[in-house]
């Protein structure tokens, strides 16, 4: 047993019984008489799903379990297609978190209607996407962690099953398994393949969309909260640098329609420049951010410029 199976030494947790077989989640269960448990600091309001019904996920031998995590604040529909998406993967071995900020619209009228196929959902005030992330990585028991939120979709139903069928032989050493990024929207749009890791220091060469980490890592290293924006450029970069190990799936793993960093633009270049500049002191790096957040900051006072005057010269 290892560190993420889920410990239970009765006879019931020894065979694995399908639900349903309709669904990615539903299709590899073990009972469980232990209560879920969760970490220290987790608050919830409200929270269920199938570990509050006895059932809980585990490892199995060819069949790593892969832990989705879902952030939602006040996106009830965004959050219906991320559901399906995952629930139509044809991966058996799915465990599927779901943490909400604590939404006021109908996310929690959602949620309940899928208890029976999300192994774990939550609602509850946090400190931002970066810390709700971090609860999911608390709750998660699988090997591997991706992050779909809320909108966001893999790309296909055979995805998950495509990206574990090519990680063959996996001896544990292998840290991050990247892929191809379907943009729905932004500066970018169709299938944009991940870029080459010598221009990591000047932006993501993949999506976290389109990333699966070891849980072992990111259960050590969560994500820093000092970042708004850039939390997970920081992780890879940082780890990159470290010299942990990335394996390129050469899949196109999700698809998303950007948001929050599509209109923080120069916000996210001053992050970044943040991070770079642990390792990098040149004037090439200073210089590149210094002319990138210039750039970005005239592009979002331009921005905020055409909203303005789209609503008729007033203030929100």
């Amino acid at each position: 047993m290892n560190d993420h199976d889920i410990p239970d030494t009765s006879d019931r947790a020894t065979a694995a019984v399908c639900l349903d077989n309709r669904y990615s989640t539903t299709r590899r269960l073990f009972q469980n008489s232990q209560p879920p448990a969760s970490p220290p600091g987790l608050a919830a309001k409200v929270q269920g799903g199938l570990r509050f019904r006895g059932y809980a996920k585990k490892n199995l031998p060819g069949l790593p379990l892969v832990t989705v995590v879902t952030v939602v604040l006040n996106e009830a529909q965004a959050l219906a297609h991320t559901i399906e998406s995952v629930l139509d993967q044809t991966y058996e071995n799915i465990e599927f978190i779901v943490i909400d900020g604590g939404s006021t619209d109908s996310t929690l009228d959602l949620l309940p209607r899928y208890d029976d196929r999300i192994d774990h959902w939550l609602s509850g005030s946090d400190r931002g996407i970066y810390d709700a992330m971090n609860k999911g990585i608390a709750l998660a028991s699988g090997e591997w962690i991706n992050f779909l939120n809320a909108g966001d979709l893999f790309y296909e139903s055979g995805t998950v099953a495509a990206v574990f069928g090519k990680v063959v032989a996996d001896d544990g050493a292998t840290d991050f398994i990247f892929g191809h990024t379907c943009f729905l929207g932004g500066d970018f749009r169709g299938v944009v393949k991940a870029w080459k890791f010598d221009i990591l220091w000047k932006t993501m060469v993949f999506t976290h969309q389109s990333l699966f980490t070891r849980a072992r890592l990111l259960k050590g290293r969560p994500f820093d909260t000092r970042f708004q924006i850039c939390a997970d450029y920081n992780l890879i970069f940082n780890s990159y640098m470290e010299g942990k190990k990335f394996f390129h799936s050469d899949t196109v793993i999700a698809a998303f329609d950007p948001g929050l960093s599509d209109v923080n633009r120069a916000r996210m270049a001053l992050e970044k420049w943040r991070v770079v500049r642990r390792f990098r002191n040149d004037w090439k790096f200073h210089w590149f951010y210094l002319r990138l957040f210039c750039k970005r900051l005239f592009r979002d006072a331009g921005k905020r410029w055409s909203r303005r005057r789209a609503r008729g010269g007033k203030r929100p």
